[in-house]
């Protein structure tokens, strides 16, 4: 079996064609979804408009964050596979049992993701990321990623230097759409809770790769992802966030570590003051 949790805010437009591309496109093993609401002050899931049987909704009374809510659908699932999926993407093909195949067929596999792309049918950066090293963030601040694209140092983060269309190891998946064995959560444990948004997935692979699991970019499979849709809906910041997290992903692995340098003490100190300085002007977009 495979358990489906999807964490919905605000966007049940968007989550009513996910669910139908679920429907067409069934994984041919058992499954359940998991739909988990985050306080959605819009447009919450309405009960009665679920009647696949396969569907469990949980709404909650306030916003958890993403992490808190998918480790809540992961205590709640019953499946040998989870597959994280968002509630702004939807399925063309048979994506699910592409992967879940794959991952039968190659040992060792932790965590898996397909390639990602826009409505429009441009590739989404996200779908494969090298872990965000300090020279690798500091490529990307000053945009030298997106100016040496091709280049196998300033390409790095999103293997940019690489084919799309190549089936590779990568240090992290999107978390828009992954899938992972429930295994593993035995094994390097849930969601970083520490993660309110973003980097849960980087932090989540990075455990499996500590573990000597591989993280799989799987792009013989593909699904369409809208991409923060529910941040247009809410007073959320996205920068502040993601500098958040960031900082909290350093913080986890160069202080907790015993890996501070005097350099990376300078980036977290810089980090700091950007986080700071986007709370207090959180017009900052």
């Amino acid at each position: 079996m495979i358990s489906i949790i999807i964490v919905n805010y605000n966007v049940f437009n968007y989550l009513k064609n996910c669910l139908k591309s679920l429907d067409t496109y069934k994984p041919s093993i058992p499954y359940e979804i998991i739909l988990i609401d985050n306080n959605s002050y819009l447009d919450k899931i309405p009960l009665n408009d679920i009647k696949d049987r396969n569907i469990r909704v949980y709404n909650y009374g306030s916003n958890l964050g993403f992490s808190k809510a998918v480790n809540i659908g992961i205590k709640k699932s019953k499946g040998d596979y989870v597959l994280l999926m968002n509630p702004d993407s939807y399925l063309v093909d048979n994506s699910i049992d592409k992967m879940i195949d794959y991952m039968k067929k190659n040992d060792k596999i932790g965590i898996i993701g397909p390639k990602v792309l826009y409505p429009s049918g441009k590739y989404q950066l996200s779908s494969k990321r090298h872990f965000p090293t300090i020279g690798i963030m500091f490529n990307k601040l000053l945009k030298l990623d997106k100016i040496f694209y091709s280049h196998n140092y300033f390409g790095k983060y999103n293997y940019s230097f690489q084919s799309n269309d190549e089936i590779m190891h990568v240090d992290s998946v999107s978390g828009a759409f992954l899938i992972f064995k429930k295994e593993l959560v035995n094994e390097i444990g849930p969601l970083d809770e520490r993660f309110y948004l973003y980097f849960e997935d980087t932090d989540f692979c990075y455990r499996a790769i500590q573990k000597k699991y591989k993280v799989i970019y799987f792009p013989e499979s593909t699904i369409f992802h809208h991409k923060s849709k529910s941040f247009s809906n809410s007073n959320v910041n996205k920068n502040y966030e993601f500098y958040k997290s960031l900082y909290s992903f350093y913080i986890k692995y160069y202080y907790e570590y015993k890996n501070l340098t005097i350099i990376k003490l300078f980036v977290l100190c810089v980090l700091r003051l950007i986080i700071i300085t986007m709370y207090y002007f959180k017009k900052i977009k």
